[in-house]
């Protein structure tokens, strides 16, 4: 690859952005993280001025604008951009609806291990190498 991996990571714990942020980049030289919200609202106003490959998304983040919305508006926003959910285990069974309606790309259920987080690298690349 020759140029880096864009991730935006969106999530209300300010330590979750970290430990992600931290696992990605050790999984890979070629990650850069371009931004960090705790709010989808503001990743959304964020998400203007930088166009990310992969956007992270915390579900039910607390604020003003509910899961559905964001990931509504992220796609609309940034349409080629793969959206990875980071959702807790008890929000498992949103996901389907959320792939299969074309609001996400993929999931990383927490706690996310370091071997998850390299498939996920692994099926951006290959879906990457297929447009």
């Amino acid at each position: 690859m020759s140029d880096k991996i864009k991730v935006f990571i969106v999530d209300d714990n300010k330590m979750g952005q970290v430990m992600l942020a931290k696992m990605l980049k050790e999984s890979s030289d070629q990650i850069d993280i371009v931004g960090e919200s705790s709010t989808a609202s503001g990743a959304i106003f964020m998400l203007e001025d930088d166009m990310p490959d992969i956007i992270m998304v915390k579900l039910n983040i607390p604020g003003d604008m509910s899961s559905v919305d964001a990931l509504v508006q992220i796609r609309k926003s940034c349409p080629d951009t793969y959206i990875v959910l980071c959702p807790m285990p008890q929000d498992r069974a949103e996901l389907d609806d959320y792939i299969s309606s074309g609001k996400a790309d993929n999931f990383l259920a927490k706690p996310i291990q370091k071997p998850d987080i390299n498939r996920l690298l692994t099926g951006y690349i290959e879906r990457r190498g297929q447009k």
